[in-house]
């Protein structure tokens, strides 16, 4: 399997690893970069309206939570855990992977 940089869906495909880990403005940067390769794919068009979407709405959560915010609520990640193992970048990349086989 081959990455194609030039092909529209491996930008999509990226785009869609980006929100599914919650990285909202990632992933409106890489749909955008699709959608400039290939204006009328109605995917990648989707895709961003969900992003975009999602991004507004965690912005009205967190703007909600900041003023209701206590101590306890802060969360601190486990140590050793599968993300701590393998590094956010492979796990990208696996993630990208994955869709990108299942593409083509």
């Amino acid at each position: 399997m081959r990455l194609r940089p030039l092909c529209h869906s491996t930008y999509s495909a990226i785009g869609y690893c980006e929100l599914l880990m919650s990285h909202h403005t990632e992933a409106i940067n890489w749909f955008h970069m699709s959608l400039s390769r290939k204006r009328d794919d109605t995917i990648t068009t989707s895709l961003l309206n969900h992003a975009m979407d999602a991004m507004i709405q965690q912005s009205k959560d967190e703007n909600a939570k900041e003023e209701t915010i206590a101590p306890t609520d802060f969360i601190i990640p486990e140590e050793g855990g599968f993300l701590d193992l393998l590094g956010v970048h492979t796990v990208r990349f696996i993630c990208a992977l994955r869709i990108l086989h299942s593409v083509f």
